[in-house]
């Protein structure tokens, strides 16, 4: 897994692959809903277009399509003043 975003209003894994590969950890989150609280997922490498249950997967040159406005903070700031 490469970077978990907030798409729709719902945590979305998205998985890039510089080549075709397996992605255990990926299906490990999907398969356990319950704990990781992830429903879908969005796979961008040398692939074509296509969806496998909850995997979206996505050609790496339309990459840029996968758009959407940010509405939460995920990781508030953090006071670290503390440390100085």
């Amino acid at each position: 897994m490469d970077f978990i975003v907030r798409y729709k209003g719902e945590c979305v894994v998205l998985e890039v692959k510089a080549k075709s590969g397996k992605t255990k950890s990926l299906r490990t989150v999907l398969k356990n809903k319950n704990v990781y609280h992830v429903n879908h997922a969005i796979k961008l490498g040398k692939y074509n277009l296509g969806r496998e249950a909850e995997i979206l997967t996505v050609p790496l040159y339309m990459g840029f399509l996968i758009k959407d406005k940010p509405t939460d903070v995920i990781v508030p700031d953090i006071d670290l003043s503390f440390l100085n």
